[in-house]
């Protein structure tokens, strides 16, 4: 289990470090490090000087954080599944944070917005309804039912007492009688989730995506099509990665409980799975908001003012570059400063209801991943 703990951290460690260390290429220009700059001043060195000590800060914390891995994992190592990326976050938040000061105190002492014509923009028609890829959700219904057809052939020979939870070593930490739920539990969840996936991916498709102001019609127009179709595909991605992390572990559990290594092994793909799933969108996020942003048919000297015209300076409503509350602001969702997606309006009504109900989620699924095993 060492090996597979400094393996499992490295590798989680590395993924972060390069999503984190690529993201300032991947973000508007206008934008560096979260920061709202006119796209004259998208080039200025202190932007440059920022952006570079950003990442030699972010290769830092990362080396730091693999350190910390190899030391841990001789005498912790299931600690290190947790722990070290989330030390490797806080370093690379300290670092961001740090950094991007620098551009805040040019563009106040410079008064970069001086005379900058800035514009809002809000889409007043609805977006046409559509169907959201099925491709990745065939696939995970297809894992989940030959999940199903291996628990249903063997579950005449299964033992009275089965387990249903396994430690970060392996090991079984939780066992029930043996019950059409306590077998297939984890399937009806995993089908429950992928229609979940499902329904938000119809969604995506007909949400209003707010423009960017300083986009032309063209471009701005591209780019919400690529966001939908690349959120509608990223949650199939997600749903096809669970059906066959949740599949391999209920496979294991039921031909081979008291395996250690075959339940690593699942552990394994589980791994690379997710780490694979969120490869994947990052890359074909940027890889599509290029393409977006060339399909504009007039160049930006070619403009006129209005099109033009810059995003205004709203950085007073994004706390530290990533957390958005303005209450006069009606949208749910608005752009990441600072990443790939969206986030929510904290100021909106919509924002703290959607906040409120995923934290009661992750939470309730941190107390049941606590106390169920314990009880059993």
């Amino acid at each position: 289990m060492t090996v597979f703990a400094i393996v499992f951290g490295l590798a989680v460690t590395a993924l972060i470090a390069a999503l984190l260390l690529a993201m300032p290429a991947i973000v508007r220009p206008s934008l560096p490090l979260g920061v709202s700059v006119p796209q004259s001043r998208a080039g200025e060195p202190v932007v440059r000087t920022a952006i570079r000590r950003y990442r030699w800060g972010v290769a830092a914390a990362w080396a730091v954080s693999s350190i910390g891995s190899v030391a841990l994992a001789q005498a912790l190592p299931s600690l290190v599944l947790a722990v070290m990326p989330l030390v490797f976050l806080v370093l690379s938040a300290i670092v961001y944070v740090v950094t991007r000061r620098t551009i805040l105190a040019a563009k106040r002492d410079g008064n970069w917005y001086e005379g900058v014509p800035t514009r809002l923009v809000a889409d007043a028609t609805p977006p046409k309804p559509g169907h959201p890829p099925l491709g990745w959700t065939l696939a995970a219904v297809l894992v989940l039912t030959a999940t199903i057809g291996v628990g249903v052939a063997v579950y005449p020979s299964l033992p009275s007492t089965v387990a249903t939870h396994w430690n970060a070593a392996g090991h079984v930490n939780a066992t029930a009688p043996k019950s059409i739920w306590s077998v297939f539990g984890v399937q009806v969840i995993t089908l429950l989730v992928v229609l979940a996936f499902y329904g938000l991916s119809w969604l995506t498709t007909v949400t209003p995506m707010r423009a960017v102001a300083s986009d032309a019609p063209e471009q701005a127009g591209s780019r919400a099509d690529a966001q939908r179709h690349l959120a509608s595909t990223g949650l199939g991605i997600v749903a096809f990665a669970i059906s066959v992390a949740l599949g391999c572990t209920s496979v294991v559990g039921w031909l081979a409980p008291g395996s250690t290594a075959w339940m690593t092994a699942a552990l394994v793909i589980t791994m690379v799975l997710v780490l694979g799933a969120v490869a994947a969108i990052v890359v074909r996020y940027a890889r599509a908001m290029a393409v977006a942003s060339t399909r504009a048919e007039v160049s930006v000297d070619a403009r006129p003012p209005h099109v033009r015209a810059d995003a205004p300076d709203d950085d007073r409503y994004w706390k530290l570059g990533a957390v958005y509350i303005n209450r006069n602001d009606p949208a749910t969702f608005v752009p990441k400063r600072f990443g790939v997606g969206w986030t929510i309006n904290l100021g909106s009504p919509g924002g703290i209801v959607f906040a409120v109900v995923t934290l009661l989620i992750v939470a309730g699924a941190i107390v049941t991943a606590i106390v169920v095993p314990v009880t059993r």
